[in-house]
């Protein structure tokens, strides 16, 4: 007999492959529409993700969001959204250069600082006035000092993983910049994170004794992953005492690194993206890149099939129901202070490094763009209980809005007046490039003693190219 109630194990299985099923077609749909607008990947999931909220597949009439995602379907969603979260953190603390920021000096430590400590004091202040205007905004485990802390963090944080995707997208490569704003990102990062776990440790409401012994731990965890894990990982990874193939050998052992690290940090009652990206930073990049160059990758590729799912969560975690004059007037306001803290803040410290006026702004709009990075923040902070529905909604429309315009401000920044009718990555890809001719060759070989290879070679003049 066929199960007709969503509490069988079968009905809420298929409900679940059913929403997947949606999430997968909207974000295919939605990479389309927005395949020429200057926006990377992500951009288009996070929409697609939202769109299937109440915010505005809600407005339709049916609750279509709750017939499509059930209320018992969405913590084995939430499930799958969380394996895709920590596979994401761990790319993102692999990939963060700490040769990088251990060397950083001059205009790279200052940008930094620039792009984390005044957004977080121009957050904190915001809190306090922002607090009473937006209706009810602090959540169970909040206390106005704890929100006041956690809105500062979100204020200061920058999507390196958006960041770097819009530099490659942008041919951004091509400048003196990309450098810097990784550099700059990265360390931000390391600091908006760590920021991050003590606000997180705060909302404990066991005492002060409880928060204490909670940064203990995650120090110990610190040095656990530092001079235990890593010498591990190193052995397993380089091969010694075992026949098994480097890459097979490689993604067990890191997989194994990032589900304990996140169950540690879930055991401590703080959220398992913390346990995932403190793995991925403290991993031995040199071993893993030497026996399986392509892991990192292959997990990225992995995280990218399960992180709709989240956007989707923070879509129906997000309403505009009850919102009056007063929440528009904050959210505006909010998404203003936020744009203008970043932009101005690294703006005013790249011309005292004596960067140039454009690439001052350049640099700004880059480590504007919030994104994902921001959106776990805030989803960390509505499960921790500092955030209420209302102040998710206001923070998230803010991270998504200063992502959304930095393709479009760096496409006005860098466009060439000389190219007006072309898109502006392409006029981009011209500057700063010599004008000389350049030899395109186009080689098409197939395996098989039966195929040779057919070479074509064009000379181009770099006025005349097309484009491509």
């Amino acid at each position: 007999m066929r199960p007709t109630t969503l509490h069988s194990a079968d009905w809420t299985t298929a409900w679940v492959l059913l929403g997947l099923a949606v999430v997968t077609a909207t974000c295919v749909v939605a990479r389309w529409l927005l395949r020429n607008r200057n926006q990377p990947p992500v951009i288009a999931e996070i929409l697609a993700g939202l769109a299937l909220g109440p915010c505005a597949l809600g407005l339709l009439p049916g609750d279509l969001p709750k017939r499509i995602f059930p209320v018992d379907s969405r913590p084995f969603l939430a499930v799958l959204a969380n394996v895709g979260l920590v596979l994401f953190m761990f790319v993102v603390g692999f990939e963060i250069d700490r040769s990088a920021i251990r060397q950083m000096r001059g205009s790279a430590t200052a940008v930094a600082a620039a792009s984390v400590l005044v957004p977080f004091a121009v957050g904190m202040g915001i809190s306090w006035w922002i607090r009473p205007l937006a209706g009810s905004t602090g959540g169970p485990a909040s206390t106005q000092l704890v929100q006041a802390l956690f809105i500062g963090v979100a204020f200061s944080a920058t999507a390196f993983p958006v960041l770097a995707r819009i530099l490659d997208d942008t041919q951004l490569k091509l400048l003196k910049i990309r450098g810097l704003a990784l550099s700059a990102a990265a360390a931000g990062d390391v600091v908006s994170w760590a920021l991050l776990t003590v606000v997180v440790a705060l909302t404990r409401q066991s005492g002060g004794g409880s928060t204490v012994l909670l940064l203990v731990e995650l120090v110990v965890m610190g040095l656990t992953l530092r001079y235990v894990a890593r010498p591990l990982i190193t052995v397993v990874l380089s091969g010694r005492g075992t026949a098994l193939p480097g890459t097979a050998t490689a993604m067990g052992g890191v997989l194994v690194g990032i589900f304990l690290s996140s169950w540690a940090t879930t055991a401590m009652h703080i959220h398992p993206i913390f346990g995932a990206f403190a793995f991925g930073f403290a991993c031995p990049r040199e071993v893993v890149r030497r026996t399986a160059p392509d892991l990192p990758a292959k997990l990225s590729d992995a995280s990218r099939i399960l992180m709709p799912v989240f956007f989707v969560l923070t879509g129906l975690s997000m309403s505009t129901n009850g919102f009056g004059v007063h929440d528009v007037i904050a959210t505006i306001f909010v998404i203003v202070a936020a744009g203008a803290a970043k932009v101005l803040s690294v703006y005013g410290v790249a011309r005292v490094c004596r960067l140039s006026s454009r690439d001052s702004w350049g640099l700004g709009f880059l480590m504007n763009t919030r994104g994902l990075t921001e959106l776990v923040v805030l989803d960390v902070g509505r499960t921790a209980g500092v955030l209420s529905e209302h102040m998710f909604t206001v923070l998230a429309a803010m991270a998504i809005t200063t992502t959304l315009v930095t393709g479009p401000l760096l496409g006005k920044l860098y466009s060439s007046d000389t190219v007006p009718s072309v898109g502006w990555r392409r006029r981009f890809a011209r500057v700063g490039r010599p004008r000389r001719p350049t030899t395109v060759s186009i080689v098409e070989r197939r395996s098989g003693p039966e195929f040779g290879s057919v070479k074509l070679q064009v000379a181009l003049s770099a006025e005349g190219s097309p484009e491509h």
